[in-house]
């Protein structure tokens, strides 16, 4: 059997990563107690131990950003982007007092671009109008609205939040990336040196030793002998290839009575 098929055949290290870090430290230790005496040159326990606590340290690093994405990020930028939502359509209702109901160009300074008074879906076009809401408000004070706490500074503290919230946001989805990219590596270099390993376990350990279960692998079970299929004696063999040698008989037809003539067709 080539390296490549044992390879296929081989348990080495398991999808999840808490129990990859314990196979993996579970054949380091069985390397440390017994390496030496069966001749491993695959990996030594402090290199296979060194990956396993590099995992553990990437793993534990990305679980802790998504629980502060999923518990505080998200929840954040959408209570931002729910609060800026409201302001930009309440907002619209002083201001329409001066520039109409419909949009014209005077809209446009206020920080409607596009010949549309809706309030825009995504967060960075609702930061952008924002952003001049708060300069218009500033520039016109008769559009805005105290009552309703819709004013040139509340426009400049709902544009900051949501701002400041999409931007952590991003920040940590980018350390999340980064951090789960050098977590799946870590895992691969753990899975193939510790795949290594098992190979080599069970190319020098026999069948029946006592040492697997130190290196956390079971015994493997013997193979039970294929049954040989009989083969025919010499004799039998030598009458099947004459037989099938010898050219086949002609077949002869009954010739007309009264003729001498033999095998012709009537």
């Amino acid at each position: 059997m080539t390296e490549v098929a044992r390879k296929k055949h081989i348990p080495s290290v398991p999808g999840p990563v808490g129990k990859a870090i314990e196979k993996a430290r579970e054949i380091a230790d069985g390397v440390e107690a017994h390496g030496a005496v069966i001749g491993l040159r695959s990996a030594t326990a402090p290199e296979i131990r060194g990956l396993a606590d590099g995992l553990n340290r990437a793993e534990t690093g990305f679980q802790a950003i998504r629980v502060s994405f999923s518990a505080e990020l998200a929840p954040n930028l959408k209570e931002a982007n729910r609060a800026a939502g409201r302001f930009i359509v309440n907002a619209k209702k002083p201001i329409s007092c001066v520039l109409g109901d419909t949009w014209n160009e005077g809209w446009v300074e206020a920080g409607w671009l596009l010949r549309t008074l809706a309030c825009p879906r995504k967060i960075t076009d609702r930061i952008a109008l924002l952003d001049r809401l708060a300069i218009f408000l500033g520039d016109h004070p008769e559009c805005e609205a105290s009552a309703q706490n819709i004013t040139a500074q509340r426009a400049r503290e709902v544009h900051q939040n949501l701002s400041k919230a999409n931007r952590s946001l991003g920040l940590t989805e980018t350390a999340r990336k980064e951090i789960r990219v050098t977590r799946d590596q870590t895992k691969k270099e753990l899975h193939q040196l510790v795949t290594a390993v098992i190979i080599e376990v069970r190319r020098k350990l026999p069948a029946d030793s006592s040492l697997w279960s130190s290196f956390g692998l079971c015994s493997p079970k013997p193979r039970a002998p294929r049954p040989r299929k009989p083969k025919a004696p010499k004799s039998s063999q030598k009458a099947s290839k004459a037989a099938s040698a010898r050219p086949p008989a002609t077949t002869v037809e009954n010739a007309p009575a009264g003729t001498n003539q033999v095998g012709l067709v009537s």
